[in-house]
Order: structure tokens, then sequence, then C-alpha cells
């Protein structure tokens, strides 16, 4: 699509949107053998919409806030919106309404503490149904509507009473939910300050051999986006039922190593 747009989500606009792409219209292709000297006959099986991909930082506004809460509490989780394109200077070109539409995936931000980018989320949305029109409203540039910056580098770990105060990077992962309502949620892979190694030495002892990992010994945690004072918390990705599933003492850069964790359920709420 074009460079400038508007994506509303429930009558709510997306602020901060970085980039947007899909919702385009598609035919499965069938083809009938009619025998090895003639030509395959081709013919349109079925129409489909492309999925959307909206990429997009803090302030995304109510509509995307509720729609990606809900579905990670539920995993279905339907809404309605539109999509504005703007052509030359800005001036409305045409809209795309879409409804019915489910949240296929989720994926949080990358986060280390030696970054400069800011942090951004994505998600990925198949449509129901689409309808063009023409005009609309006029589409704003990218990062138009940004509430408070995430920035990579400014977040906090807590994890039960594991040692998280030096976690110095957080990959980025994704929950999906497939099309017959089959929800993923990923791992989560930390990287630790080697200051921290001996009390995580000790938790994976605990954990791994003498197997303190049933259910009671399952934690909760939270993943914290954190203004530029680190102190005040813009977003919080919130952990359920979280174990130790891999702990690794191979040196991940120069003064980290690496661990990975399981998690049963996910939270967001933006502050």
């Amino acid at each position: 699509m074009a460079e400038q747009f508007l994506l509303e989500v429930a009558g709510a606009p997306v602020g901060s949107l970085r980039s947007f792409r899909g919702l385009d219209v598609e035919a499965e292709i069938a083809t009938r053998d009619l025998g090895p000297r003639s030509t395959p006959k081709k013919h349109v099986a079925a129409v489909r919409w492309t999925p959307a991909v909206a990429t997009f930082g803090g302030g995304m506004g109510e509509g995307m806030q509720g729609w990606i809460a809900e579905a990670l509490d539920r995993g279905a989780a339907t809404r309605g919106g539109s999509v504005a394109v703007a052509g030359p200077g800005g001036a409305p070109a045409f809209s795309v309404g879409f409804s019915g539409a489910r949240l296929a995936a989720v994926s949080f931000p990358a986060l280390d503490a030696a970054a400069k980018e800011p942090a951004e989320m994505s998600v990925e949305f198949v449509a129901r149904q689409v309808e063009w029109d023409q005009g609309g409203a006029a589409a704003a540039g990218p990062g138009a509507g940004a509430g408070a910056a995430w920035q990579r580098s400014s977040f906090r770990v807590e994890i039960g009473d594991l040692p998280c105060q030096r976690v110095i990077a957080v990959d980025g992962f994704t929950w999906t939910c497939a099309a017959d309502g089959a929800i993923t949620v990923p791992d989560v892979r930390l990287v630790v300050s080697r200051a921290d190694l001996a009390p995580w030495e000790e938790a994976a002892r605990r954990w791994f051999i003498d197997r303190d990992y049933r259910d009671r010994h399952e934690m909760n945690g939270t993943i914290s986006l954190l203004a530029a004072d680190g102190k005040s918390e813009l977003a919080r990705i919130e952990l359920g039922h979280v174990g130790l599933k891999r702990f690794s003492h191979d040196e991940v850069g120069e003064n980290g190593f690496a661990v990975v964790l399981y998690v049963e359920r996910l939270g967001f709420k933006v502050a």
C-alpha cells in the first residue's frame, strides 16, 4: 500500500503506525487436466483477502489495545475497522473497510539494554469480509498520533523470585492463533549478565536437578516497557505459569548467558 495511511480498529485510530500491508484480493486457481496434449484449463476456485500486517509503537489506541488483550485472554477475538490510503500530497485516495477480522499473530519487540532503536510491536489479522470505497478520511503519515515512545533499551523483567535485575536482553517472541482456534504461546529467551550466574545456577539446580518443576513451582512474571526515566511503566507484558525450559552456561556476547522460559499464558496492558 501507499506510504501514507490511517488504520482504525473498532473506531479508534492506531497511533504510531509504522507500516501496513495486506488486505489485497487474490484468487485460488484450480486446474483441470484435459490430457497430455491439451493445455490444462484454469478457473477460479475461491477468492480470499490476504492477511494484513500492521507495525506500531506506543500510542496504538484503545481499539488495538483491547483487541490484543482480548485475543491473548480468549483466543478468538474479532474486530472491524478500516484503512484509509492517501495519494500525492496526503489527499484521500481510497479506503478499505474490514469486518470479522481475527488476530492470527501478535509479535512483541526484542529488547536490548544496548539498543538505540525504538521498540515496535506487530500484529497479523485475517478479515472475513473486506469492502473497497473511494475517498474516505485523510490518511496520516507513519507515526502519526504516537503516544509515549517505547525504547528497546528501557525495560524491566520480573519472574517470580528469579534474579532478573540484570537481564540485558529479551528476544522478540510471537503468539499465534490458528484458524481452528489453536493457540501457540511462545517461549521467552533472556540474556542475563554473568554477574548473576551463581544465583541462576542455583535456581536451575533446584528446578532441573531437585525437580522443583511441578505446577506449584511455576511462576508468574512481567516484562515492562519503561519511559526514558527507567521507572515509569508504559506497557506491560504479563507472563503466566512460567518455568525454566533451558539453562545454558554458553557465553552470549561478552558478558551474558542464556535462559529459556516456557510460558502458558500471555497478557498485555498499556499504561
